[in-house]
């Protein structure tokens, strides 16, 4: 009986001291859970979303429809700015903002270096793709836009012609006038939502962007291996809003 006490009393202790390096461990390594939209895989379809729905500037008389391809975050070196472990803390500019407060190892920057470069090698080709299409369709707009305006000078000189052989009183010359301007205007207002149709259907460029998408979500995955838990979920919180403009 005595004997059998003794070994209750070594196995309580066992459990207990098991137990009490579980919460310590558990204590020194904080649990980490991370939200659906700061896993690559969430972040990098949401970019794909946003370059096949790109910024279309709207064109007007003096200015023409301009597309922005892709978000210029996804070109930049997010860590270039990093705070290295021992070494003094640089000014971040606005693209490197969510590295407040974020510090790593000279060994994880290095890794983190290779990375971007791999992804901006991957990207590459594509995003030359995505640049020459969207080019050439600004230059369509642009045909589109003077072809308007030639049609709308050419009413507009007509009206005139009529004015001054007394076919037309001036008021009716400056009502004539004000349809073909406004008409003209809403022609040229109009093409900004004809250059959104033709990118929807672009075939090779929804090609391009889901290779994009592809390379992207290579990388997070990557930067994710390479951070710690803590540290990688400090930096997503921040920089996951860059993946959302839409």
């Amino acid at each position: 009986m005595h004997m059998k006490k003794v070994f209750g009393i070594v196995g309580l202790s066992i459990m207990f001291s098991v137990l009490a390096w579980a919460c310590s461990k558990s204590n020194n390594e904080p649990v980490v859970t991370l939200l659906a939209d700061e896993q690559p895989t969430a972040l990098a379809s949401s970019l794909e979303t946003v370059i096949n729905a790109p910024i279309v500037v709207d064109a007007t008389t003096t200015t023409d429809v301009t597309i922005v391809s892709f978000p210029s975050f996804i070109t930049t070196d997010y860590f270039g700015l990093v705070k290295v472990t021992s070494e003094p803390a640089k000014t971040l500019d606005s693209n490197a903002l969510c590295l407040n407060g974020l510090e790593v190892t000279k060994a994880q920057k290095e890794k983190l270096t290779a990375a971007n470069i791999a992804k901006q090698s991957c990207m590459e080709a594509n995003r030359v793709i995505l640049s020459n299409l969207d080019r050439e369709l600004e230059a369509w707009a642009k045909a589109e836009k003077a072809r308007i305006i030639a049609a709308a000078k050419f009413s507009l000189d007509s009206v005139l012609l009529l004015y001054n052989n007394g076919s037309l009183t001036l008021a009716q010359k400056a009502e004539r006038n004000t349809k073909i301007e406004l008409s003209r205007n809403d022609q040229i207002t109009a093409l900004k939502g004809r250059v959104q149709e033709k990118l929807t259907q672009a075939t090779a460029r929804l090609v391009a962007a889901g290779k994009i998408r592809n390379c992207e979500e290579l990388y997070l995955n990557s930067v994710k291996e390479i951070l710690s838990a803590a540290q990688y979920e400090k930096w997503i919180k921040c920089q996951k809003e860059k993946y959302k403009r839409i």
